[in-house]
């Protein structure tokens, strides 16, 4: 195909990985802008919902693995100031 160079599997696994988090900083940059197609109260209630803390005009959000389980925190938490 034209002058597409050959990568390796390794190669494409890693683009996918660098291409993948590039969509997410997008897609959290319009969500917490209110830059999507959904009415904005909806997206309030969802932001609402991933609020964990607000401090000095400062809002720590959490995603996948910001909880606890059986009452414990896990061994690994993600957080995302916004």
């Amino acid at each position: 195909m034209g002058n597409i160079p050959a990568i390796s599997d390794a190669e494409y696994q890693a683009m996918k990985v660098i291409w993948a988090a590039d969509l997410q900083v997008v897609l959290l940059t319009d969500f917490y802008q209110n830059d999507t197609i959904f009415k904005p109260e909806h997206v309030d209630t969802l932001k609402s919902t991933l609020r964990l803390s607000e401090k000095d005009g400062a809002v720590l959000s959490g995603k996948t693995g910001t909880g606890s389980v059986n009452g414990k925190a896990p061994l690994y938490k993600s957080h995302s100031l916004y």
